[in-house]
């Protein structure tokens, strides 16, 4: 990847996959959305699910956030509005004319001088490789938050040349990346009926796949197959469906359109949307920092099983297929054994769904689910607290000073040593004869750590600004001797203003009851 000018507006169709357009939003512009081939568009559809994305970030410090599927740029700008304190704006797309409208809205509706911007032309199952190339250096494992909006966009639905609608006449290309070289014309016209069988059968979930098959092949001997309409009218009148899967539907049911299985099995295979998703989840996750976030809307049940699959082995828990796995004499093994591998926790057991109102805004919702996954600290990893996640200052009920925190921690981050002198059991009761001292805590019987005199020397976080707790204790305290090392955690996740606390023990708990947490 290479960077390409931040001062003016590259054309889209100057940058090839895996180049990163870097700039700031510190000027505002209001030159017209034009589309590579000269043709102006019209304004971007509304985002699905806004405002359930944001309510999924609004606990994260989202500091850099990453837009897999950045299509107009609807969620990364109300999210860059709604996070001041958002420093790094990475946005990934396929498509050429989502790069060029998300860039001129984004300059347009956020004008901060401080928020860096960059545009990589790819696909999401490739975001660690874009993240650790980009020029504003390595973003691999910094993410707070990632965002995939699965499936087509409404601009790519309404413009006929993309060939993605049945409802306009077009070629039927259906590529997200214009570049690509197989569209789903070469599908339908060299594909031999058992393989368009089974595409449309795996892909569309059409009841009807022998029919539609048939079709598409008998069709195709009196000439290729070049337009939207051609195929539509191939497709025919096979029985219209609920939006539940059933036939017919009664009155009221949503009805489905016959070609619209048919056409999301095409744009499936055509841009190998199932095979990237799952390529691009483990990735994603293990691109984000501890506490970040990684929320993923779906509009089908084959793309929302991926994702709820993933998330549950990400999380440590069994998928359905795997239920069974759960009784017998090796449960507890195989429990442990997921436990051991989970690295996130689920922020939901169950999808978000679009409102009413929402529906009947935009019908286009109606399919939407959103999962959000958020990770958290691996067995074996160490991960710190930033320098500013905890600031030291007055409890304001006359215990003196305290630690809180300014972001929200995740269960296992590092929080800090313990500093001081490493001083022996002997020299501890040299100096503290009669075995009280405020400021030393115990490694093992034969080392301890005096902090007394680095007291007062410093106002930064250090861990002798953390007071006792019994009953609300949020740090676990953990002895290491053979490092002579005494460390803290969080041993849950710890709110944004919650103060840091820890259980001292009865041996050096005498000198400072006065700071019991009430």
């Amino acid at each position: 990847m290479r960077q390409l000018c931040s001062k003016n507006l590259i054309p889209q169709s100057l940058l090839k996959r895996g180049q990163v357009l870097q700039c700031h939003c510190s000027q505002a512009t209001t030159s017209p959305h034009v589309h590579p081939l000269g043709k102006a568009i019209e304004a971007p559809h509304v985002s699905v699910l806004l405002n359930e994305v944001l309510d999924a970030f609004s606990p994260v410090d989202l500091k850099v956030y990453v837009d897999c599927t950045l299509g107009a740029g609807g969620h990364a700008i109300a999210l860059a509005k709604a996070h001041s304190e958002m420093e790094h704006l990475v946005g990934i797309d396929l498509d050429p004319t989502a790069h060029a409208i998300a860039q001129e809205r984004l300059k347009s509706s956020v004008n901060r001088s401080c928020l860096t911007t960059s545009f990589v032309h790819g696909n999401y199952s490739e975001v660690d490789k874009a993240l650790s190339s980009l020029p504003s250096g390595q973003l691999n494992g910094q993410v707070d938050g990632m965002l995939m909006d699965l499936g087509v966009s409404s601009m790519q639905l309404d413009t006929a040349e993309r060939g993605f609608s049945f409802l306009r006449e077009g070629p039927i290309d259906m590529r997200m990346d214009p570049s690509a070289s197989m569209s789903a014309e070469e599908i339908i016209n060299t594909y031999s009926e058992a393989q368009l069988g089974r595409i449309i059968r795996e892909y569309g979930e059409e009841k009807s796949w022998r029919s539609v098959a048939r079709r598409i092949v008998e069709a195709r001997e009196q000439g290729n197959i070049k337009t939207t309409q051609q195929l539509t009218q191939i497709i025919g009148a096979t029985q219209w469906s609920s939006g539940k899967g059933k036939r017919g539907g009664g009155l009221g049911s949503k009805q489905i359109h016959p070609a619209t299985r048919t056409f999301q099995a095409l744009r499936i295979a055509v841009n190998d949307e199932l095979g990237k998703l799952e390529t691009a989840l483990p990735v994603a996750i293990r691109s984000l920092r501890p506490g970040g976030r990684l929320a993923v809307i779906s509009f089908h049940s084959l793309e929302d099983r991926i994702v709820k699959h993933c998330f549950l082995r990400a999380a440590g828990r069994p998928t359905p297929e795997e239920e069974h796995l759960t009784y017998g004499d090796q449960k507890y093994d195989y429990l442990d054994a997921l436990e051991r591998n989970a690295i996130a926790i689920l922020v939901s057991r169950k999808p978000v769904t679009a409102t009413e109102a929402e529906i009947a805004a935009n019908p286009r919702s109606r399919s939407a689910k959103l999962r959000i996954i958020e990770r958290r600290v691996a067995s074996g990893e160490q991960v710190s607290v930033k320098k500013d996640a905890v600031q030291v200052k007055e409890t304001g009920d006359g215990r003196g000073n305290g630690a809180f925190a300014t972001i929200r921690i995740p269960k296992g981050t590092h929080l800090c040593d313990y500093d001081g002198e490493l001083i022996s059991n002997k020299e501890y009761w040299r100096r503290y004869p009669e075995g009280v001292s405020n400021y030393v805590t115990e490694i093992d019987e034969e080392w301890h750590i005096d902090a007394t005199a680095v007291v007062g020397q410093t106002s930064s976080f250090s861990a002798v600004h953390m007071n006792h707790s019994r009953s609300r204790k949020n740090v676990k305290r953990c002895k290491m001797p053979e490092a002579r090392r005494v460390a803290f955690f969080a041993a849950r996740d710890i709110a944004v203003g919650e103060e840091l606390l820890y259980d001292y023990g009865s041996k050096y708990w005498e000198g400072r009851r006065e700071q019991e947490m009430p």
